[in-house]
């Protein structure tokens, strides 16, 4: 790997992402101590349940009398009560069901109280919030013809003005139907967390690599938070897991800190000179949340009741991340970064126009504004648009990582080794172990063929010996040009008659080059040491032994021309 060295036309990501990953662990730290005081914050919540229905038809009820004061009571709640005579019911008994927006719910049969969901708002003030959640109960067969009433009570008007959908049958059949409804609904908001897990395990794996893409690792972690946010607010999957406050206060929680890991992706796409911005809207919106928190707890005001606060910011947010966009696309137009500037605005366009559709549909019909479809669809050609321009550009970095790598340990008039290469590896190389032996090569008269016929016909000596030597001891060692007319080769074998296989394999070679219709005649020194420890207090006192004995053999092969 390049180690420490600036090469042009690379970019090599340092830890210039330091403030970043501050940030980001703040974010962490923050999530769990808030997670933690909303925790503790947690009181039972009564609920009498039965269920020992027979299979029967899903019927939805729709002949209720609704009647509603309009005005809060004594405890501050809207109080709407739901009538009907009980249909017939199939065996011995049914199960309804029916899912309730931030209410208490109590049902009647006549005047004996069947079911009741009640918040206990007087022990602490976490309990403000009341969570959404299915509401079912068993209605027996003893109850048809009488009158039942359902009454729910709520703190916001808005909820008590809408009516929820009453399902009675079997439970298993109104799971099944309401799964199916939600199907579409739950494949995207798996597929936006599947993309988050998948981008965050691909960053484990390439982040051993001096090419850490961090885009990768933010938009990992804030899909998968967005994902799973969008999965446990499906009604039908709250069902499933149960815990509905748990579920709701979790669900306020991880919202309103979305954004940071999301700023901190966009501030690697945006020039640096707008990091400071972006930086300045994470604390703020880690402020935010923060303060929610502290209100909720002072009982001032309620994560529901703020909830408003959060959705403002978040569009502000998203208004000032096009802004920037358009402004960082028109700086890096000319950049590597061009491709995902145009992506992240484009998209960011889509998300925020999905955006708000779902949260005009939240607060237009809170019971079945839970879906979000609009910002998953978003979401989901956002990510995926992404991860394409990320890999596309990660696959350039690599490659130009790689080239940059050749560059800095190959030579690059014969395509060996280089000197630098050569040091590394002799570092590497623990001379407790094993056998270490070097061979030293120069070449004959090569200032004589620049002299005399060019440095071209020069360049061509060097190129055919550095052949002619990595062919030959190919099988025992690897070969490196250390100098302009010096080559070593580093080997772990020190058997004389492979030895000799490669020095005869070399003569051979340099007779068959010289013997043809060549314009240069090559000539070759070769020699070679083992390393001693009684002799050599490191390799290099073994490569100079070698060099020693190549210049032994340089004097022999000119006496024998003369």
């Amino acid at each position: 790997m390049v180690s420490g060295k600036k090469i042009p036309g690379v970019i090599f990501v340092k830890d210039e992402n330091d403030m970043n990953k501050k940030i980001l662990a703040v974010w962490f730290v923050l999530l769990i101590i808030l997670f933690f005081f909303l925790k503790s914050g947690f009181t039972s919540v009564r609920v009498m349940r039965f269920s020992e229905t027979q299979e029967t038809k899903v019927r939805e009820l729709t002949d209720w009398k609704v009647s509603s004061s309009g005005q809060k009571d004594e405890n501050g709640n809207y109080i709407s009560t739901y009538t009907i005579r009980v249909p017939l019911i199939h065996n011995s008994s049914e199960t309804m069901m029916f899912y309730t927006t931030h209410s208490d719910v109590s049902v009647y049969v006549e005047k004996e109280r069947i079911y009741t969901v009640s918040t206990n708002l007087s022990e602490n003030t976490f309990q403000a919030v009341r969570s959404n959640r299915w509401d079912q109960f068993s209605v027996e067969k003893a109850y048809e013809g009488k009158r039942l009433r359902v009454v729910l009570k709520t703190p916001y008007k808005s909820v008590a003005e809408r009516a929820p959908l009453f399902l009675l049958g079997n439970e298993l059949d109104i799971v099944i139907m309401e799964l199916k409804a939600a199907l579409l609904s739950i494949f995207l908001a798996f597929a936006v967390f599947a993309c988050g897990i998948a981008m965050c395990i691909y960053y484990v794996f390439s982040g051993k690599s001096r090419l850490k893409n961090y885009r990768t690792i933010y938009l990992g972690i804030f899909s998968a938070f967005i994902g799973f946010w969008f999965l446990i607010n499906i009604p039908i999957v709250q069902f499933l897991i149960g815990n509905y406050m748990m579920l709701e206060y979790i669900s306020y929680l991880i919202f309103g800190m979305l954004p940071i890991p999301f700023i901190l992706f966009e501030k690697q796409i945006v020039a640096q000179k707008f990091g400071w911005l972006l930086s300045l809207i994470a604390v703020y919106i880690m402020l935010v949340q923060t303060g929610r928190v502290v209100l909720q707890m002072t009982g001032y005001m309620d994560l529901k009741e703020s909830q408003t606060i959060i959705h403002v910011v978040i569009l502000l947010s998203i208004a000032m991340f096009i802004l920037l966009g358009i402004v960082n696309m028109y700086v890096n137009r000319e950049s590597e970064k061009s491709l995902i500037s145009r992506v992240n605005v484009i998209f960011l366009l889509v998300i925020a126009a999905g955006s708000g559709i779902d949260i005009l549909t939240y607060y237009i019909y809170p019971q079945g504004g839970k879906e979000f479809n609009c910002s998953k669809f978003a979401l989901l050609l956002y990510i995926v648009s992404l991860v394409y321009a990320t890999m596309k550009e990660t696959e350039e970095l690599v490659q130009k990582a790689q080239d940059a790598e050749r560059l800095a340990y190959t030579d690059e008039l014969t395509r060996l080794n280089n000197r630098t290469a050569y040091n590394e590896a002799v570092e590497k190389i623990d001379l407790t172990k094993g056998v270490h032996t070097v061979f030293m090569c120069d070449l004959n008269n090569l200032k004589k063929c620049n002299d005399t016929m060019g440095h071209h016909w020069g360049d061509t000596y060097i190129k055919i010996s550095a052949g002619i030597i990595q062919e030959s001891f190919a099988d025992i060692g690897r070969a490196y040009r250390i100098g302009g007319d010096e080559f070593c080769i580093i080997s772990d074998v020190d058997d004389p008659e492979q030895i000799q296989a490669a020095y005869d394999k070399l003569a051979y070679r340099v007779e068959e080059y010289n013997t043809g219709t060549s314009v240069i005649e090559i000539g070759i020194a070769v020699g070679y040491a083992r390393y001693d420890a009684n002799i050599d207090k490191n390799l290099e006192d073994t490569r100079i032994r070698a060099d020693q004995r190549m210049y032994l053999n340089k004097e022999m092969i000119k006496n024998k021309k003369n």
